[in-house]
Order: structure tokens, then C-alpha cells, then sequence
């Protein structure tokens, strides 16, 4: 059931959708004073949530930065799920944004950082149960020759909570210490961290594709308005969303 009410609330959340239906308010509404409120409050939407400087400082403020120094880097690395999709029609993986994780650890594997590696992410499709995430990359790295005996694959975490729970079940099988390298986006890794924790895990967060870069007063990234950045604006609200409800949950 959570699964399935956190798809709708992702729907629910985007900045997009806000604005549409302050214009459509606008054009339905017979009020002169809603229908003014409606119109501005949408103009002002649209102006913040497309405005590619304010979402930059937001995501500074959100994301946990790069870890200064690796030297205290734990050597079994963990990397979350949520970077893939599977293309049915032509029966291969697709990668994404979020698939940086994944090419980060393999090659802190690589660097003798990391001894092992356990990848998680189960099912990410109400439809599709069959489509385990870890299944699929674990069959590309094989094809590629990346995967052998030092990579784990657990696929039946559906959310950041499970990943935790899950793979602390595999640590408890194997008998490892609860101290890992945790790999996920920078956005993504408070959430992550903190379900970690709460597991039990010492974690020392080690994070990938980063969104907010310097900070640039340029005229096209301060005033003009950006598509891209209304779409930018989603994974940022999900996340902070995302946290707030595991917080109230008791996940993290």
C-alpha cells in the first residue's frame, strides 16, 4: 500500500501541477477574488519553480556534500537502486541520471577502496513485479565482466527503507560489521543515510551526481525561465517529502 500511495504523491507533488491548476481555477472559477488569487498565485509559481538560480540554492542547501577525505573510507561499499529502467520491447537496461552511483563504486572497486559491493533495488513498477532492478545490472555487469564473487545483488527492496532492511539482513547472514561506504546521488543521501542509521549502520556517505554546482550570477541562470528547472524542481520536492514522511514513520 505504501508503495502504490508514493507513486500517486509523486503525481501529486510537481511543481507543474500546481501551476495548471492555479490556471485552471483561474478559468473556471466565477469569483473575481479567486479568480485573481488564482492567477497570481500561479504567475508566481511559475516564476519560482522555473527559475534556475533559486532551485540551485535550494539543492545546496539539501544536498550532503563530497566527503573531504577517503582515508577513513569504510572497504564494503553499498550502492542504491533507482538508477534504471528495463526496456521490454528490446529487452535490455537503460541507464539513467542516478546510474553515476553505480559507475562511482565500480570504480572505487577498481582503486582497491572497496573489497565487496552489495547492490539493492527490487521492483520499481506497480505492473511489473518481474522487473527486479539488481537482477538487471547484475546480468550487464556479468556481460561486461565486472561482476564476480566480491558483488552482491539483493532485488527485493522497493523503497530506501527496505534497501536498509534488506541489506542489513545480508550483513547479519554473512556475519560483517555494520560499517559501510553508502553510494547514492547527493540529494538522495540524507534520506539514505539516515535509514542506515537507523539500522544500525556506521556509514560514511560517499556521494554522486551532484546537481548544484558553483554558483553563477549569470543573466540566463538568474531571470530566464527554464523548463529543465520545473523538472528539476520534482526529485528535489520528493526527496524532502520523501524524508519528512520516513521521519514520521519511524524509518529514519
Amino acid at each position: 500500500m505504501f508503495f502504490f500511495l508514493s507513486k500517486i504523491l509523486g503525481f501529486a507533488i510537481q511543481p507543474f501541477i500546481w501551476i495548471v491548476v492555479c490556471f485552471t481555477l483561474y478559468l473556471v472559477l466565477k469569483k473575481p477574488t479567486l479568480k485573481r488569487l488564482s492567477k497570481r498565485l500561479g504567475i508566481v509559481l511559475f516564476l519560482v519553480f522555473t527559475n534556475a538560480f533559486i532551485l540551485d540554492e535550494v539543492n545546496r542547501l539539501w544536498e550532503v556534500s563530497f566527503p573531504e577525505k577517503l582515508t577513513n573510507m569504510p572497504t564494503t561499499g553499498v550502492i542504491l537502486g533507482g538508477m534504471t529502467s528495463y526496456d521490454i520491447t528490446n529487452n535490455h537496461i537503460q541507464f539513467h541520471a542516478g546510474s553515476d552511483r553505480l559507475w562511482q563504486g565500480v570504480k572505487l572497486y577498481k582503486c582497491n577502496n572497496l573489497d565487496k559491493v552489495i547492490i539493492t533495488g527490487g521492483a520499481d513498477s506497480i505492473l511489473h513485479q518481474n522487473l527486479k532492478e539488481a537482477d538487471h545490472i547484475e546480468a550487464y555487469l556479468m556481460d561486461i565482466d565486472l561482476a564476480d564473487r566480491a558483488f552482491y545483488f539483493e532485488n527485493q527492496s522497493k523503497n530506501t527503507y527496505e534497501n536498509a532492511v534488506n541489506t542489513k539482513a545480508i550483513f547479519e547472514a554473512n556475519n560483517w560489521p555494520l560499517n559501510i561506504t553508502l553510494i547514492t546521488s547527493s540529494s538522495h543521501m540524507r534520506r539514505a543515510q539516515a535509514c542506515f542509521e537507523k539500522q544500525g549502520f556506521k556509514v560514511f556517505p560517499y556521494v554522486t551526481n551532484r546537481i548544484s554546482g558553483p554558483r553563477k550570477f549569470e543573466f540566463d541562470h538568474l531571470l530566464i525561465p527554464s523548463v529543465e528547472t520545473l523538472n528539476g524542481w520534482n526529485g528535489l520536492i520528493h526527496e524532502i517529502i520523501g524524508y519528512a514522511t520516513y521521519q514520521l514513520l519511524g524509518y529514519c
